[in-house]
C-alpha cells in the first residue's frame, strides 16, 4: 500500500474514534424547546437514544435531525426509527 492509502485509512479511523468519542451533540444546534421538560445536561445520549431520536424527528426541525443524525450516524438513526414506526416501514 502506497502512503497516500495508508493516510486516508488513518484519518478515516480517527474521525470515527472522535464521533464515538464525543459525549453529547452539539447542544448550541439543538432547539432549546426540543427538550423543555428535562435538564439538557443530564440526558444520557447513548442509553436514551430511541426516546432522542423519537423525539427529534417528530418535533424537531431539519437542524435538529441533521445534528442528531449526525452524532449518532444514519445506520442508528436508521434502525432506531424503524423499531420506532414499524407501521411505516412495513407497508409497501
Amino acid at each position: 500500500m502506497g502512503k497516500q492509502r495508508i493516510t486516508k485509512i488513518i484519518f478515516r479511523q480517527l474521525r470515527c474514534f472522535i464521533q464515538e468519542a464525543k459525549p453529547t451533540p452539539d447542544l448550541s444546534i439543538l432547539s432549546k424547546s426540543l427538550f423543555w421538560d428535562t435538564d439538557i445536561n443530564r440526558i444520557d445520549w447513548q442509553r436514551q437514544c430511541r426516546a432522542v431520536i423519537q423525539r427529534v424527528f417528530e418535533r424537531g426541525n431539519e437542524n435538529d435531525k441533521k445534528e442528531i443524525t449526525r452524532y449518532y450516524g444514519v445506520e442508528k438513526i436508521n434502525k432506531r426509527w424503524k423499531s420506532l414506526r414499524p407501521d411505516v416501514h412495513n407497508t409497501p
